[in-house]
């Protein structure tokens, strides 16, 4: 178990951040600017603490950030967040069209993630959320059609060449949901999703840097933001915080750098994908509750009971366009004895490294600020903080945080 400590490096940090963010290698990064190889390994490395006024200036034009991020030890390091000011919002709608100006403000930043319902009770009641798997077909354009079937054939290649390669497995496609309250009279919170079968050749297009350019543009285009974008949707999932010691430890992982999707990023304990026959109730009926049950099991070791969960939300992080329910289980397992847990998961080899923290408002959103946790873990961890120590205390602790 590694306790956190604030960064020493900031710059050393931040530019390996910032590079990965593009999906770049250090040597793509080296051809795409004026910077050399060599002094991109230096500065990523630790080796040059301190670079040349000119060596800053070329990153930060590069990146579009102010020079006091790139080197202020005590600049937020998050690249995931964007101050909220109408200049980056104006950045955010010219990237991810209407929908850039409305992602979860924390502390006066702004998120990619767009939280479509929070459960007015301590969580979804099991049988009131879920899903329904739908005999139709999922439609996809011909562009991302021939983009997935040359993922496809460069995946084949590898395989054959006995290089890492991905199973492409079945997965799901959110189609369209339905978010409400009951009518009986107590108005307990509802949802519904309603699925489509897919591939996970469909998810690593979506999400992935070769099919960025549509997704974007599909982003710009679209104007029902209330419902999915359908053929962006596969690979629906939990993202979900973890509350050892009792409540009083919360978890984070590192994901591994071998890791195709935010490879080295931070994140919250589980992020694991509903599956289309392991998380099946009856027939065509999803099981949100056992997804998340094995989410924990498969990538923490730790098996939670059904009744330990809260699911307390849902949305979309529009930098992968990932939709994702929220939400947080607590448990009275040592962090000690989790990371022994952990080192025997299934799943344990997408993270490399496990994070226990105080789990009070300050020091969480701390962390989230000096490490790029992604929206979707930044999400989850505002609202599971909020329903366990109330709104206005996790506002004014984000205000603390990222204002002060």
């Amino acid at each position: 178990m590694t306790i956190y400590k604030a960064p020493q490096t900031a710059i050393a940090r931040k530019l390996k951040e910032l590079r990965k963010s593009r999906g770049w290698s250090q040597a793509a990064y080296a051809e795409k600017t004026k910077i050399t190889l060599d002094t991109i390994k230096n500065i990523e490395s630790g080796r040059t603490r301190d670079p040349d006024t000119a060596t800053v200036a070329r990153i930060c034009e590069d990146f579009g950030i102010e020079p006091t991020f790139l080197i202020s030890e005590h600049s937020y390091s998050n690249y995931h967040l964007v101050r909220g000011n109408d200049a980056k919002l104006q950045e955010l709608e010219h990237r991810f069209g209407p929908a850039g100006r409305q992602g979860l403000q924390v502390g006066g930043f702004v998120t990619t993630w767009l939280q479509y319902d929070t459960c007015d009770d301590a969580r979804y009641e099991p049988h009131l959320v879920g899903g329904v798997i739908l005999d139709e077909e999922l439609m996809l354009p011909k562009p991302f059609i021939i983009l997935r079937d040359q993922l496809l054939r460069e995946n084949a290649e590898r395989k054959k060449r006995g290089q890492k390669s991905f199973h492409n497995g079945p997965s799901l496609c959110l189609s369209r949901f339905f978010a409400g309250n009951t009518d009986d009279g107590d108005e307990r919170s509802v949802l519904k999703c309603f699925f489509k079968r897919s591939e996970y050749a469909n998810n690593k297009t979506a999400k992935g840097v070769n099919g960025a350019a549509l997704r974007y543009e599909a982003l710009r285009d679209w104007r029902f933001l209330n419902q999915p974008i359908e053929f962006l949707s596969s690979g629906v999932g939990n993202a979900l915080m973890l509350f050892t010691d009792g409540g009083d430890s919360a978890i984070f992982v590192k994901r591994s750098e071998f890791e195709e999707f935010r490879s080295g990023d931070f994140d919250v304990a589980v992020v694991e994908g509903i599956h289309p026959t392991k998380d099946v109730a009856a027939e065509g009926i999803i099981d949100v509750y056992a997804a998340a049950r094995r989410g924990y099991l498969e990538e923490c070791g730790i098996d939670i009971p059904l009744d330990d969960i809260k699911l307390i939300g849902f949305g979309n992080d529009l930098e992968y366009y990932q939709w994702n329910l929220l939400g947080y289980a607590v448990s009275e397992v040592s962090s000690s004895d989790l990371i022994k847990y952990w080192h025997g998961a299934e799943d344990r080899k997408e993270s490399e490294d496990m994070f226990a923290i105080a789990s009070d408002p300050v020091s969480v959103l701390s962390f989230c600020r000096d490490r790029a946790v992604w929206g979707s873990g930044l999400a989850a961890a505002y609202f599971s903080l909020c329903k366990r120590h109330g709104q206005a205390e996790v506002v004014a602790a984000a205000n603390k945080v990222f204002l002060s």
